[in-house]
């Protein structure tokens, strides 16, 4: 089989499996790229490629200098290409096979704490469309620690009472995700406002919870990432990141303050691998480690039964 029909081939695969799109459209370019490489190289077949020549693929871009979690993400996708290869009998080996993921280095997740993220809510009002969408998205993106590609899919018929059914997720794998009575409540009154906003203004996307204000239009993530950027120097944060992903942090690490157990926080969070979820436990500070050291000790609640 020609490189350039097995990557068409595992796009297709992709798609079928309904990964999601924006995992689909990386998995195009990266691949793209991979076959640009064969094709310079000379290399039409996937039984041609060896292991040398994946090593002078991943040689060229350390030249580019490029970021470790892109150099992963290369990895991952040709690894997976590969591996998808062999179940269709195109490939006896994977070329990566002795080749470990280029090694991430480890650092501390800041997250937000909950005064920063009170101020982040509280700089909004109810008094425009705009600054109910604001308070709404931020309310939101704490309470219950969605990606951003999620919270902008979400849609109102994917509303239910106090829980969101999340289908555009990583992956593909549709999920449930509960609001606090808070949260809800933000929710019905930003749903007013946006019912008495486009009564005279265009809606063209009316299922769409989060809608832009000039188009009628699904927001989508440029917008998205403004509205928590303003949101972020309303509040006057100006020594952590401030991203819709930052949110993630903050509710990973205060669910787990509350007593969550890991693997309902990994259902939540929507992770495949439990080893991503652990990631929040190492970040958390010493002290808060010591607070909850004392206040789950087995001999002190021995006392309290």
């Amino acid at each position: 089989m020609y490189v350039f029909e097995a990557v068409e081939d595992f796009i297709l695969e992709c798609e079928i499996k309904n990964l999601a799109p924006k995992t689909v459209k990386n998995r195009k370019f990266e691949l793209g790229q991979f076959n640009v490489y064969c094709n310079k190289n000379d290399i039409t077949s996937v039984k041609d490629i060896t292991e040398r020549d994946v090593k002078n693929y991943f040689r060229q871009h350390q030249k580019r200098d490029l970021s470790t979690s892109s150099m992963r993400s290369y990895y991952f996708a040709l690894n997976t290409f590969f591996n998808f290869l062999i179940e269709e009998s195109e490939i006896k080996s994977n070329p990566l096979e002795n080749m470990k993921p280029p090694a991430v280095k480890k650092s501390t997740i800041v997250a937000f704490n909950s005064v920063e993220v009170n101020k982040m809510i509280n700089s909004y009002t109810f008094k425009s469309f705009k600054q109910a969408r604001a308070k709404c998205i931020i309310t939101l993106l704490a309470d219950t620690g969605i990606r951003s590609v999620e919270i902008i899919g979400i849609s109102l018929s994917d509303i239910d009472d106090s829980q969101i059914l999340i289908k555009k997720a990583k992956g593909g794998r549709e999920r449930y995700v509960y609001m606090s009575a808070l949260c809800r409540r933000t929710l019905i009154k930003y749903l007013k406002i946006r019912r008495k906003y486009f009564s005279d203004h265009i809606l063209i996307d009316d299922d769409a919870l989060f809608i832009t204000s000039t188009t009628g239009k699904r927001l989508q993530y440029p917008g998205l990432l403004q509205i928590v950027k303003r949101a972020g120097e309303r509040a006057e944060i100006t020594d952590k990141r401030v991203s819709p992903h930052s949110f993630r942090h903050f509710y990973a690490i205060q669910s787990l303050l509350a007593g969550i157990d890991i693997y309902s926080l990994q259902r939540l969070l929507g992770h495949s691998d439990l080893a991503t979820t652990q990631i929040y436990l190492q970040s958390m500070k010493d002290v808060e480690v010591k607070h909850q050291a004392m206040k789950y000790s087995p001999i002190m609640n021995l006392h309290k039964k």
